[in-house]
Protein backbone atom coordinates (compact mmCIF):
# COMPACT_ATOMS: atom_id res chain seq x y z
CA UNK A 1 0.00 0.00 0.00
CA UNK A 2 1.55 3.28 -1.14
CA UNK A 3 0.36 6.86 -0.93
CA UNK A 4 1.10 9.49 -3.56
CA UNK A 5 4.31 11.13 -2.28
CA UNK A 6 2.83 14.60 -2.84
CA UNK A 7 -0.51 13.93 -1.13
CA UNK A 8 -1.38 16.28 1.73
CA UNK A 9 -2.18 14.60 5.04
CA UNK A 10 -4.78 16.13 7.34
CA UNK A 11 -4.39 15.26 11.03
CA UNK A 12 -7.51 17.20 12.08
CA UNK A 13 -9.60 14.01 12.35
CA UNK A 14 -7.06 12.41 14.72
CA UNK A 15 -6.93 12.85 18.49
CA UNK A 16 -3.42 11.77 19.45
CA UNK A 17 -3.63 10.65 23.08
CA UNK A 18 -0.59 8.39 23.04
CA UNK A 19 1.34 8.82 26.25
CA UNK A 20 -1.32 11.06 27.87
CA UNK A 21 -3.36 10.43 31.02
CA UNK A 22 -5.79 7.62 30.27
CA UNK A 23 -3.67 6.75 27.27
CA UNK A 24 -1.28 4.30 28.88
CA UNK A 25 2.38 4.18 27.96
CA UNK A 26 3.71 4.97 24.52
CA UNK A 27 4.46 1.90 22.39
CA UNK A 28 5.60 1.76 18.78
CA UNK A 29 3.50 0.01 16.21
CA UNK A 30 0.39 0.32 14.09
CA UNK A 31 -3.30 -0.39 14.21
CA UNK A 32 -6.36 0.30 12.12
CA UNK A 33 -9.15 -1.43 10.36
CA UNK A 34 -11.81 -3.46 12.16
CA UNK A 35 -13.34 -0.55 14.07
CA UNK A 36 -13.49 1.52 10.93
CA UNK A 37 -16.38 -0.68 9.78
CA UNK A 38 -18.56 1.47 12.02
CA UNK A 39 -17.82 4.36 9.69
CA UNK A 40 -19.37 2.45 6.82
CA UNK A 41 -22.66 1.47 8.43
CA UNK A 42 -23.71 4.64 10.23
CA UNK A 43 -23.95 8.35 9.68
CA UNK A 44 -21.81 9.73 12.43
CA UNK A 45 -21.78 12.95 14.37
CA UNK A 46 -19.22 14.76 16.44
CA UNK A 47 -19.26 14.15 20.15
CA UNK A 48 -17.01 14.80 23.09
CA UNK A 49 -17.41 11.38 24.81
CA UNK A 50 -14.72 9.53 26.68
CA UNK A 51 -12.15 11.51 28.62
CA UNK A 52 -12.19 15.23 27.99
CA UNK A 53 -8.48 16.07 28.14
CA UNK A 54 -7.46 17.87 24.95
CA UNK A 55 -5.36 15.94 22.50
CA UNK A 56 -1.91 17.33 21.72
CA UNK A 57 -1.49 16.76 18.01
CA UNK A 58 1.55 18.98 17.48
CA UNK A 59 4.01 16.11 17.08
CA UNK A 60 1.64 14.28 14.74
CA UNK A 61 1.01 17.45 12.71
CA UNK A 62 4.75 18.06 12.41
CA UNK A 63 5.52 14.46 11.41
CA UNK A 64 2.58 13.63 9.13
CA UNK A 65 2.37 16.24 6.38
CA UNK A 66 2.77 14.46 3.04
CA UNK A 67 2.30 11.10 1.38
CA UNK A 68 6.02 10.48 1.77
CA UNK A 69 5.46 10.54 5.54
CA UNK A 70 2.57 8.06 5.19
CA UNK A 71 4.85 5.77 3.19
CA UNK A 72 7.57 5.94 5.85
CA UNK A 73 5.72 5.99 9.19
CA UNK A 74 3.01 3.70 10.54
CA UNK A 75 1.10 6.45 12.39
CA UNK A 76 1.17 8.71 9.33
CA UNK A 77 -0.09 5.85 7.17
CA UNK A 78 -3.11 5.53 9.46
CA UNK A 79 -3.66 9.30 9.18
CA UNK A 80 -3.73 8.82 5.40
CA UNK A 81 -6.19 5.94 5.71
CA UNK A 82 -8.47 7.99 7.98
CA UNK A 83 -8.27 10.90 5.50
CA UNK A 84 -9.21 8.57 2.65
CA UNK A 85 -12.16 7.04 4.51
CA UNK A 86 -13.51 10.43 5.58
CA UNK A 87 -13.11 11.89 2.08
CA UNK A 88 -14.83 8.91 0.45
CA UNK A 89 -17.87 8.92 2.74
CA UNK A 90 -18.23 12.72 2.64
CA UNK A 91 -18.33 12.55 -1.16
CA UNK A 92 -20.62 9.51 -1.29
CA UNK A 93 -23.15 11.00 1.11
CA UNK A 94 -23.07 14.31 -0.79
CA UNK A 95 -23.64 12.45 -4.07
CA UNK A 96 -26.77 10.93 -2.52
CA UNK A 97 -28.03 14.27 -1.21
CA UNK A 98 -27.15 13.62 2.42
CA UNK A 99 -24.56 14.87 4.89
CA UNK A 100 -21.85 12.66 6.35
CA UNK A 101 -20.86 13.50 9.89
CA UNK A 102 -17.31 12.28 10.41
CA UNK A 103 -16.05 10.18 13.31
CA UNK A 104 -12.81 11.35 14.86
CA UNK A 105 -10.15 8.70 15.36
CA UNK A 106 -8.35 8.57 18.69
CA UNK A 107 -4.85 7.13 18.87
CA UNK A 108 -4.13 5.75 22.32
CA UNK A 109 -1.62 3.47 23.97
CA UNK A 110 -2.42 0.74 26.47
CA UNK A 111 -5.83 1.89 27.69
CA UNK A 112 -8.30 4.73 27.29
CA UNK A 113 -11.71 5.89 28.47
CA UNK A 114 -14.61 5.89 26.01
CA UNK A 115 -18.35 6.48 26.23
CA UNK A 116 -18.59 2.69 25.81
CA UNK A 117 -16.43 2.13 28.91
CA UNK A 118 -12.74 1.56 29.45
CA UNK A 119 -10.79 -0.01 26.62
CA UNK A 120 -7.38 -1.59 26.31
CA UNK A 121 -5.17 -2.41 23.37
CA UNK A 122 -6.42 -6.02 23.64
CA UNK A 123 -9.77 -4.89 22.19
CA UNK A 124 -8.14 -3.95 18.90
CA UNK A 125 -9.42 -1.06 16.79
CA UNK A 126 -13.10 -0.32 17.39
CA UNK A 127 -15.91 2.17 16.90
CA UNK A 128 -17.85 3.40 19.94
CA UNK A 129 -21.39 4.53 19.03
CA UNK A 130 -21.74 6.27 22.41
CA UNK A 131 -19.25 8.99 21.47
CA UNK A 132 -19.05 8.33 17.73
CA UNK A 133 -15.29 7.82 17.68
CA UNK A 134 -12.91 5.21 16.33
CA UNK A 135 -10.25 4.06 18.81
CA UNK A 136 -6.91 2.66 17.74
CA UNK A 137 -3.98 1.53 19.86
CA UNK A 138 -1.10 1.87 17.44
CA UNK A 139 0.63 -1.13 19.00
CA UNK A 140 -2.20 -3.55 18.28
CA UNK A 141 -0.97 -4.87 14.92
CA UNK A 142 2.60 -5.01 16.20
CA UNK A 143 1.28 -7.32 18.94
CA UNK A 144 -0.48 -9.43 16.31
CA UNK A 145 2.78 -9.74 14.36
CA UNK A 146 5.10 -10.41 17.28
CA UNK A 147 2.85 -12.50 19.53
CA UNK A 148 0.69 -14.30 16.99
CA UNK A 149 2.68 -14.31 13.74
CA UNK A 150 0.23 -12.20 11.69
CA UNK A 151 1.57 -11.25 8.25
CA UNK A 152 -1.21 -9.11 6.72
CA UNK A 153 0.91 -6.01 6.20
CA UNK A 154 -0.15 -2.38 5.77
CA UNK A 155 -3.07 -3.05 3.42
CA UNK A 156 -4.70 -5.51 5.83
CA UNK A 157 -4.04 -3.14 8.73
CA UNK A 158 -5.79 -0.30 6.90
Amino acid sequence: MQFDDDADLDTSQIEDRRGSAGGGQRRPGLAAGGGAAGLIVAALGPSDGGDSAPADNRALEDSCRRGTDANARDDCRIVGVVDSVQTYWTSEYRRRGASYRSAPTRFFTGDTSTACGGATSAAGPFYCPGDRKVYIDLGFFDDLRTRFGAKGGPFAEA
